[in-house]
């Protein structure tokens, strides 16, 4: 069986398997953290910062800065595990 054919990292079925994991374990997370008192969603980016924020113009960012997004703060936590079924279909498409 050649690479093209065999279930690995591209496999739409490994895929939705991935998914379903860090599905249920951001929804686990996210359960823990608001017993724990830890917010673990990502910050709306859609209200106004009231003054704090400028524009800083495009930069590079390590993942792991990361702390808001604009128009998917309730999609993904930040760690960037789906909190959201609605989320798979992309998901996969990257995938």
């Amino acid at each position: 069986m050649g690479l093209d054919q065999s279930p690995g990292f591209g496999s739409p079925a490994r895929g939705a398997m991935f998914f379903n994991r860090c599905l249920q374990r951001g929804l686990s997370a996210e359960w823990l953290g608001r017993l724990l008192g830890r917010k673990l969603r990502l910050t709306g980016l859609d209200a106004p910062l009231n003054g704090n924020g400028r524009d800083l113009g495009i930069r590079t960012v390590p993942i792991r800065k990361i702390t808001g997004s604009k128009g998917r703060a309730n999609d993904f936590d930040r760690f960037f595990r789906p909190l959201q079924d609605n989320t798979r279909e992309r998901w996969l498409n990257v995938w």
